[in-house]
């Protein structure tokens, strides 16, 4: 018996009032009703008071529920996996009337068998992991002990002894199990503990990357590659700065930790990428061969100008070199295609680059480079930029403060354009998707005055849109979402259809335009092209993955007058319609000179008298966007230089060149290099770092953020206003809010659970004057889970202690007997109030009828 509050009962103290009430009472009753009346209430309030007091019964015994938790994570072997079998397999075969059950766990945890179970079939863990990798094949990257403790609690039976035998080599790379084992204790949860240990095979891994988080620009450092290996070997370690390699070394490494120095000088500004690679002559797993570190240089600021022609670029690139900012010249298949390549720099310049030259996820990578991490982005003019580079509704075009579809001018001749499209069963997916995509594109960037058609074929043609004005785009949109794929590629008669169509039709430019993936039955390509030159129209063509016919395509835009397009990326196929469209439209450039007229004074223009420049002989048309700055204008009143602010970062566009084409009057001016130099300052990334110090430490998929705040006098900035955003490696922009947790020192975390590069943008204001704009990251070379050498037993032991089991139980030992078993308290409340309601009625009927007069009544009678 267990009385759960005690000084409840010192309420009994009050019966004796009720004894002295009693014999105050005035009720006419007789002395013996009244006496069971007083016995009767006193046990009443008795066991009122006994309830409120919480006493409860103690029972002891119940059976004992067992459950198994297997770890069945990537840091243990096959060899692991079948000792943890054959572990389970004899506790099973030594079970008499326990209840067993069985859990599976990496990252997540699993049932397996639950205790209502009557299958005694034995279960193959390699078979069960193997069907989690089927499904997820980074399903075994992590372990959480925590987590799967917690959830045995969930399936334990209320009244039995509880035991958990968790089988592991005791790495977590998620949660706290030490923390879940104290808790599983408060609910009484006995943990035993059977280590597994690593295999014996060869094992060499780089463990990390040690270097300074920022350097100066020609400043030497240090960093220290830390390598572990189960065995003395020889190894050769290569360094890679930025994708490029910088050193290696040939070493001699022994058993346990080894540490490789290699000496480095920061001869550039920007962030430097270091990947580390060791190749070892003995080894088993091979994803943890390799890590990667971050270094920021501070320095010169540092520009990428991306132009298909490099050596027109020099114009520009020696007016910015003569000015300290320094200069990277790539063409277009040097477009970075990592968020790393790009924190290199702090300006993008795009002088001559089409859209096809990039592919979806590098467009993306820039504007998370100008919108969450600060960069800046400009676009000079050419055939190859804006509206003729195929720019239409990209993300490019979004970061720009000018829209590419230009409004056609009264005096741009209509064109009437013919879309033949392949729908054969090939195009099936996301092909046939985004050609439908690339058609209405095409459709929305014509004028009301151009015409539009729309054909797609199979084993046939097939009109999706007759050939009409192109102002009622909602209606050919809807019709060109009508095609499907399906049969075969017959693209001769298409053609045909279309040189009929535009034969029948009025307009001053006559186009059409082909999309085709494979090869067409025979046809007389050269008679109906030659037919259609005849008749002043022009063919482009498009052709889509390795089986297209490109010597056909290629033929049929040669004899046609058009151009040749090939990609292999069906992404590309919207720029590719949209640049051609603009281009047949000969609506965006205009090649006649002017001189740029200035609307709006800005800081770009000081020092610099424009009416003294010469002409530029030409331009790309576009049109400015509501909130952007315009500044220079051409004759015509077309944007020439326009600029915002795009999320952090900013974004300008020339729409003339800088080069010998537009710009060849400009290249001998005077004010030519104070006008560029002044742009690019102003559109660059601004950085302000002053005495702060970021710096990011990792463990157990978990990054922490310290940032010390000084200011130049070594004083503490207290209570800034933070804006921190973290740009994980799929690019999803997250805020965090960081604390003060110590005069000047601001603190946070947040989760790293994929692999790749974390960049973490940095501001801070004070009294909403900036005092501290920075980018810093880290980085997650493979999962902590490959990180492994050795069983961490010390975890094991801590858990089986604090728990009150055992560390390595045999088999048998882990379905023993319970030392204490477990208290079954019955609370007594309930039947208590029970019983103490019946006898209040009955102390209503005592009270309510005099038994003693009713008795003289009946012998009277």
């Amino acid at each position: 018996m267990e009385i759960a509050r005690p000084l409840t009962l010192l309420l009994l103290l009050l019966i004796p009032f009720l004894y002295y009430g009693h014999r105050r009472s005035l009720v006419d009753l007789s002395l013996p009703q009244r006496i069971v009346s007083l016995i009767l209430r006193a046990l009443i309030i008795v066991l009122l008071i006994c309830s409120l007091a919480g006493i409860q019964y103690l029972t002891s015994g119940g059976k004992l529920a067992v459950i198994f938790l297997a770890d069945i994570s990537d840091s243990i072997s096959e060899e692991g996996l079948k000792e943890t079998q054959r572990y389970i397999d004899k506790a099973m075969d030594s079970r008499s009337d326990q209840q067993v059950g069985m859990m599976a766990f990496t990252g997540e945890t699993q049932v397996i068998r639950d205790f209502q179970s009557k299958s005694d079939e034995a279960l193959d863990l390699t078979e069960i992991k193997g069907y989690w990798v089927d499904e997820n094949e980074k399903a075994g990257a992590a372990t959480n002990i925590a987590q799967a403790i917690e959830t045995a609690w969930g399936i334990f039976p209320a009244d039995a002894n509880k035991r958990i035998v968790l089988i592991s080599d005791g790495v977590e790379t998620r949660g706290d199990a030490l923390r879940a084992g104290l808790r599983g204790k408060t609910f009484g949860v006995q943990i035993d503990t059977v280590p597994i240990y690593p295999s014996d095979a060869p094992e060499v891994m780089i463990e990390r990357i040690d270097a300074p988080m920022q350097v100066k620009q020609g400043e030497p450092f240090h960093l220290e590659v830390f390598v572990h290996s189960n065995r003395a070997d020889l190894a050769e370690v290569r360094l890679h700065k930025n994708k490029f390699e910088g050193a290696k070394q040939t070493v001699r490494l022994e058993v346990g930790e080894n540490r490789i120095r290699f000496s480095q000088t920061a001869t550039e500004s920007g962030m430097m990428t270091y990947d580390a690679i060791c190749a070892a002559t003995q080894d088993t797993r091979y994803d943890n061969n390799h890590a990667l570190g971050i270094v920021v240089a501070s320095g010169k600021p540092k520009v990428l100008l991306i132009d298909e022609n490099e050596s027109q670029a020099r114009y520009l690139t020696r007016v910015l070199e003569d000015a300290e900012i320094q200069v990277n010249v790539r063409n277009g298949l040097g477009v970075p295609s990592e968020l790393s390549d790009l924190q290199n720099y702090d300006l993008v310049i795009f002088s001559d680059v089409p859209a096809n030259r990039l592919n979806q996820k590098q467009m993306e990578l820039i504007r998370t480079y100008v919108q969450d991490l600060g960069g800046g982005f400009m676009m000079l003019g050419s055939e190859n930029s804006f509206g003729l580079g195929g720019y239409y509704k990209t993300p490019i075009e979004e970061i720009l403060p000018v829209r590419t579809d230009t409004e056609k001018k009264k005096e741009t001749p209509s064109i009437a354009i013919v879309l033949v499209i392949d729908k054969s069963g090939s195009m099936e997916g996301i092909k046939v998707e985004l050609a439908k995509e690339a058609a209405r594109a095409t459709v929305e960037l014509l004028g009301r005055r151009d015409k539009i058609g729309v054909i797609a074929f199979d084993g046939s043609p097939h009109w999706i849109a007759e050939v009409q004005t192109a102002a009622d785009n909602f209606y050919i949109s809807d019709q060109i979402g009508s095609i499907s794929a399906g049969g075969g590629t017959n693209l001769y008669p298409a053609l045909q259809q279309a040189y009929l169509a535009l034969i029948e039709t009025t307009a001053k430019l006559k186009h059409v335009i082909v999309l085709s993936d494979g090869h067409s039955q025979q046809g007389d390509w050269y008679g109906i092209v030659n037919s259609m030159r005849t008749e002043r129209m022009t063919v482009s063509t498009v052709g889509i993955g390795s089986g297209a016919d490109m010597n056909l395509l290629s033929n049929i835009a040669n004899w046609g007058g058009g151009r040749e397009y090939f990609t292999q990326d069906p992404y590309n196929i919207p720029q590719i319609f949209a640049k051609e469209t603009v281009t047949a439209s000969k609506s965006a450039i205009i090649d006649e000179p002017f001189i740029p007229q200035v609307i709006k004074f800005t800081q770009v223009l000081q020092g610099i008298d424009l009416e003294l420049a010469p002409f530029l002989l030409g331009y790309i048309s576009t049109q400015p966007r509501q909130t952007a700055e315009i500044f220079l204008v051409s004759d015509r009143g077309d944007p020439l230089l326009a600029s915002w602010q795009y999320g952090l970062g900013r974004s300008a566009a020339f729409t003339s060149d800088a080069k010998a084409r537009w710009a060849a009057d400009w290249l001998e001016w005077a004010g030519f290099g104070k006008f560029w130099t002044q742009l690019v300052r102003d559109t660059m990334r601004k950085s302000t770092v002053s005495n702060f110090q970021a710096r990011i430490e990792q463990e157990k998929g978990t990054a922490h953020l310290t940032i010390d705040a000084l200011n130049e006098t070594g004083d503490f900035l207290n209570n800034l206003e933070s804006d921190i955003s973290l740009i994980p490696p799929n690019l999803k922009k997250k805020q965090l809010d960081i604390t003060q947790m110590a005069p000047g020192k601001y603190e946070i975390d947040f989760p790293v659970d994929e692999m790749g590069a974390y960049f973490v943008n940095i501001m801070q204001k004070q009294h909403g004057k900036s005092v501290n704009t920075q980018v810093t990251g880290t980085v997650v070379s493979y999962p902590d889970e490959y990180l492994v050498h050795r069983a961490n037993e010390t975890l094991l032991k801590q858990l089986a202690s604090t728990s009150g089991g055992k560390f390595t139980p045999s088999p048998q030992d882990a379905l023993r007997a319970p030392e204490q078993p477990v208290v079954r308290r019955i609370h007594l409340w309930r039947p208590l109030l029970i019983i103490a309601a019946f006898l209040l009625l009955a102390d209503i009927a005592l009270r309510r009828i005099d038994l003693i007069r009713e008795r003289r009544a009946n012998r009277t009678v």
